[in-house]
């Protein structure tokens, strides 16, 4: 499952292509949405 908030980073972020091999993490943030699911929380990191 997904929210909608999340679909939109996903598809807003996602190219095709793999991660690199090596690359630090810049941000991480974190967000529990409002409905109740079994794991409500959404991760995102920033690389460089």
């Amino acid at each position: 499952m997904v929210t909608p908030t999340g679909a939109a980073i996903a598809a807003a972020l996602y190219t095709g292509e793999n991660l690199p091999e090596k690359f630090i993490i810049e941000k991480v943030g974190y967000g529990a949405g409002k409905r109740k699911y079994e794991n409500p929380i959404l991760r995102v990191m920033k690389i460089k």
